[in-house]
């Protein structure tokens, strides 16, 4: 908290500005929120053909959302992270270098514009937009941050909530050289979400499209390939371009005593004929309310080499792409910000071709401030 707050303080000024006819404003302590989180977690990863790894490691993350007015505030928070390279998808530091000092990066940065009682604007390092059913992360990553902008149409009435949300973002900015033509990389995306509500069932359905402009033939992304096959003409690039189709189911029964949700959600490359198609199916039992509560999830994922962008979606299993494997979760709030955590994958990386075992293991305990 008291990093938090050093970090606040270093952006907003000591004294309270004064309003144009005369009259003082609210003070800035008082439209400044800090907010952080810390996660300690011990892993243990078993790839096929690899040495089993162990390895405990840490997430902190603080920043503050600032009220400028009415209608507008702004949010900037630091994450640690290994490098720039894996920071898209995870802001896990491993401990280990002989207790050298972690580093922290830019996580987010981005303003929230109510422009209307009914749509809502964003701008900059900002969280992913789009809703995903049971939360997964077929094509997002949890500690996934796009750069850009997004804006949301919501339309809700008693029983039945409308959402519209679009954006464009940068996945990386080249220069024109001689060696490379220097097409920008760029990802825009749409999403239409109809959510019915008649207790204590609850029915949600998105459809979305997303264009990935001049991915196919440019340099893998982030972490590299990930799954995601080369081109045949240049090792190291992406071999097809990417136009998925995203359709998302979710049941809810909102039992207070015992919430249930299921859900499947499928992709496909509609800019490719083969190896482009996606999906994930599962459930969440109960949740996360208060001391003593708990919540258990397990979902299957089935993710062919040319369906998605293996540099932004699940990092917590060893590919992005050409994967099928199990995830089983459960957490337990043992006292207030206070939560318990434990995580079990497993299934096959390669799976197209020359499928290899992986296993993964991840105790969490989970602190937010």
């Amino acid at each position: 908290m008291k990093f938090a707050l050093a970090l606040a303080l270093a952006f907003v000024p000591l004294a309270a500005p004064a309003a144009a006819d005369g009259t003082s404003v609210t003070p800035w302590h008082e439209r400044i929120t800090p907010h952080g989180d810390l996660r300690v977690r011990a892993e243990r990863t078993a790839s096929q053909g690899a040495k089993t790894r162990i390895r405990n490691r840490i997430r902190a993350r603080a920043g503050f959302n600032a009220r400028v007015n009415d209608g507008v505030s702004a949010t900037v928070r630091l994450a640690t992270a290994a490098n720039t390279t894996d920071s898209a998808i995870s802001s896990d530091q491993t401990l280990d270098d002989a207790a050298a000092k972690k580093a922290f990066w830019l996580d987010q940065a981005y303003f929230d514009w109510q422009a209307a009682q009914d749509l809502a604007v964003a701008g900059g390092k900002l969280p992913v937009p789009y809703w995903s059913a049971g939360d997964s992360e077929l094509l997002w990553d949890g500690d996934l941050n796009l750069e850009g902008a997004a804006a949301r149409w919501t339309m809700d009435t008693e029983s039945l909530d409308c959402s519209l949300t679009a954006g464009g973002y940068w996945i990386d900015e080249r220069a024109d050289t001689a060696a490379d033509p220097g097409v920008d990389l760029l990802l825009t995306g749409a999403q239409a979400v109809v959510a019915y509500r008649t207790r204590p069932i609850d029915l949600s359905l998105g459809v979305a499209y997303y264009t990935f402009a001049g991915l196919g033939g440019s340099p893998f992304q982030g972490r590299g390939a990930r799954g995601n096959p080369a081109s045949a003409a240049n090792a190291g690039h992406y071999r097809s371009d990417f136009l998925p189709l995203v359709t998302a189911l979710e049941i809810g029964w909102s039992d207070p005593l015992l919430p249930v949700r299921l859900f499947v959600e499928r992709a496909e490359n509609t800019a490719i004929s083969g190896d482009r198609a996606a999906a994930a199916a599962g459930l969440v039992i109960g949740a996360l309310k208060a001391p003593g509560s708990w919540s258990l999830a397990y979902s299957y994922q089935a993710i062919e080499p040319s369906a998605l962008v293996g540099a932004f979606n699940d990092s917590d299993f060893g590919a992005g792409a050409d994967a099928r494997y199990h995830k089983a979760r459960a957490w337990a709030q043992a006292a207030d910000g206070v939560v318990a955590a434990l995580a079990v994958y497993s299934g096959k990386t390669a799976a197209t071709a020359e499928p290899r075992g992986y296993d993964r293991a991840q105790l969490d305990f989970l602190f937010e401030f």
